[in-house]
């Protein structure tokens, strides 16, 4: 064990710490992997046709655009390899729009069920050269092909105007399933599909119950817009059994359109029904009041333990009766202790009457302890003992990137788990390598986290490039300089998503990273998908290079990109670069667009712009409304904060909601929640706790 000769370098380790990171020897670049041969693409085609998944097709999409060219020819093959073929291209995404113009013949294949997901994999690698062919598609006489096209289009940021008629038509459908994917498509419009709200009023009259629900989540998702309706989805949720069916989603959407009190009713009503589990998370969003406790608290009385952590997980420290509950579970079944180890490290301090019986659950299981199991001490009891537990981890390969995981999120202080860290940067694992050189970043700022992140940079695997990149800018940011040659180098990566993640990097890296500014332009002089020159066109906003004129210019034409996130960033970057208000009319729009971080980054914007009052409250709803369900991505709510953190104090009116957040499970969106606190009111930072 590394830790007990921890006393015997303590001179040594201060030298490693003080040497900076120029005085580091320069790594070789790895190898690069060998590039299959036509033969062998050809024949994991031939694997992923026979339904081999996670052998043929799993490769294929992991070698990204050198597995298109086998994947273009896989189309004009027999069914079932085009069937293949269309799904791999699907996943491997924008790095696949070389094949867009054999999927655009294929829009004029004579059998609907050809072109139909053809028209989606457009979509999906983001191919908007494609949208005059998929525009025609929304007049094909098959429902399936329609609603197929009006799906792409609305992923490759096509007018509402132009697919409102198909879906509203498709409302009326007698087939289940056309109607289901209208209401699902409508959903996805957001604010957009208001002028739809008369025909799904029509429609709720006399939908079953799981297109009622549908119905109901469009609605919320239009948000104010949706009002009118609102007296019909009421009088739907007073009929019958079939609005237990439907009650959860109406109710959100009597929330998320008019803050309708009923709402509240409506979800303690769903949370006293053997199917009400679901309403618990959305029912904590909304009323923290003692009824809504009771209400919770019956739910930790369950006999399905999944149904006991959903229970104990929504409430955390907030009821005594949680503790129990968890301890209950501690003493079931294999699945439940499982559950309920982890639950019980989220309560922190709160849980010390758990120590002992987690230890002995840990020396009762016939294979010994596992992570979880010091984790959840260590969150529990913080001791140097429990770090220590963790970090031994780090010595045993068949857990080694999980520990390291766990540390980068713990942070646990001190000079043992220092010494630990610092020698797993020399691990095999990239995996290993990556978590322990943010953690050694994150505990103490240390001088060896950022070059052994600059080397991770040429990993061989562009999921872990992409990763890496993505964290340099998001924990390291400014203090990253050192890391924009490297950076720079990954703005013409073979992988898109790699570029995008430098591309960001480089623009947190911010004004140090000036000397970037050509390269990006040369990225946005290129032919690149919306992502990649959606992160260049912020970055230049970021980097604000001196000599701005030519980037102006640059981003006055990316204004009329058909991409909406491109054009919102566009407009930002303007403003930041040299305070030009030429987007202003692009912000009005983007403002109502239908995906979210077109409409924050709008906000952000419109508030340079003129401190436009609107910007404020539509944050607010981001973080009062997203995912109120708590199955989805927390994406809009840590961008919205991060966009109230920068407005500062003019944004207190966000503070209540910002404490809520303050301690929120996803380490990320509480971390943002706890700077922009303090960044908007420090006196209620304080009162929360916040250092």
């Amino acid at each position: 064990m590394r830790t007990l000769i921890a006393a015997s370098v303590l001179t040594v380790v201060a030298g490693v710490a003080a040497v900076p990171a120029t005085g580091q020897p320069a790594p070789e670049s790895p190898k690069p992997h060998r590039s299959p041969s036509e033969a062998e693409l050809d024949a994991l085609v031939s694997d992923a046709r026979n339904g081999n998944g996670w052998g043929g097709g799993y490769k294929l999409v992991a070698l990204g655009s050198a597995a298109v060219p086998a994947l273009t020819r896989g189309l004009w093959g027999d069914t079932a390899t085009r069937r293949a073929c269309v799904g791999l291209l699907a996943q491997i995404g924008p790095d696949a729009r070389a094949a867009a113009p054999s999927l655009v013949r294929l829009l004029g294949d004579e059998n609907p069920e050809v072109r139909a997901p053809a028209a989606r994999v457009l979509g999906a690698i983001g191919a908007h050269r494609a949208v005059p062919a998929l525009t025609k598609l929304l007049d094909d006489p098959s429902a399936l092909v329609r609603l197929s096209a009006a799906e792409a289009l609305i992923t490759l940021d096509a007018s509402a105007g132009v697919v409102l008629p198909v879906l509203t038509k498709a409302l009326k459908a007698e087939q289940p399933d056309e109607a289901h994917a209208a209401a699902r498509l409508l959903a996805d419009l957001g604010p957009e599909a208001a002028p739809a709200v008369p025909a799904i009023i029509d429609r709720l009259a006399d939908a079953s119950p799981l297109l009622t629900g549908l119905l109901a989540d469009a609605l919320g998702r239009i948000g104010p817009g949706a009002r009118d309706a609102l007296p019909a989805l009421r009088a739907r949720t007073k009929e019958g059994t079939g609005a237990a069916l439907y009650r959860t989603q109406a109710a959100l959407a009597l929330w998320r359109v008019d803050r309708d009190p009923a709402a509240v009713a409506l979800l303690h009503g769903a949370a006293g029904t053997k199917e009400g589990v679901s309403s618990l998370a959305p029912l904590w969003r909304i009323d923290r009041s003692k009824e809504a406790v009771a209400a919770l608290e019956r739910w930790l009385k369950a006999e399905d333990s999944s149904d006991v952590m959903l229970a104990a997980e929504t409430l955390g420290t907030a009821s005594d009766a949680v503790l129990p509950a968890l301890l209950r579970l501690l003493k079931g079944d294999s699945t439940a202790r499982a559950l309920a180890v982890p639950a019980l490290g989220e309560l922190g301090p709160a849980a010390r009457d758990a120590l002992e019986p987690i230890r002995q659950n840990m020396n009762a299981r016939r294979r010994g302890p596992r992570l979880d199991d010091f984790v959840a001490l260590y969150r529990i009891a913080p001791t140097p003992a429990a770090a220590r537990a963790i970090t031994d981890l780090l010595e045993d390969e068949s857990c080694a990137a999980s520990a390291a995981e766990a540390l980068k999120e713990l942070r646990p202080a001190g000079l043992a788990v220092v010494i630990e860290l610092l020698a797993a940067l020399d691990a095999s694992d990239e995996h290993v390598r990556f978590a322990c050189a943010v953690a050694l970043w994150r505990i103490e700022r240390h001088p060896r986290a950022l070059p052994a992140m600059i080397r991770l940079l040429r990993s061989n695997e562009p999921r872990m490039r992409e990763a890496v990149a993505t964290d340099i800018g998001r924990e390291f940011g400014p203090d990253a300089k050192a890391a924009a040659p490297e950076l720079v180098k990954r703005l013409f990566d073979p992988f898109a998503s790699v570029r995008a993640a430098s591309a960001g990097a480089l623009g947190r890296v911010g004004p140090d990273a000036r000397d970037a500014f050509q390269p990006l332009l040369a990225v946005l002089d290129g032919d690149e998908p919306a992502l990649v020159q959606a992160a260049a066109v912020e970055a230049l906003g970021l980097i604000r290079p001196a000599d701005s004129g030519e980037v102006v210019d640059a981003l006055k034409r990316k204004l009329k990109h058909p991409d909406a996130l491109v054009r919102a960033q566009a407009a930002l970057a303007l403003l930041r670069t040299a305070g030009d208000r030429a987007g202003e009319r692009e912000l009005e729009a983007a403002l109502e667009w239908r995906a979210h971080p077109v409409r924050i980054t709008a906000a952000e914007a419109a508030w340079l712009l003129n401190k436009d009052a609107r910007v404020v409250p539509l944050l607010i709803r981001a973080l009062e409304e997203s995912n109120l369900e708590g199955t989805r991505s927390e994406d809009e709510r840590r961008m919205a904060v991060r966009a109230l953190g920068r407005i500062g104090a003019d944004a207190k009116d966000a503070a209540p909601e910002l404490v809520k957040l303050a301690g929120h499970r996803d380490a990320a969106l509480a971390a943002a929640a706890r700077a922009a606190l303090k960044a908007i009111d420090p006196e209620a930072a304080k009162g929360a706790g916040v250092k």
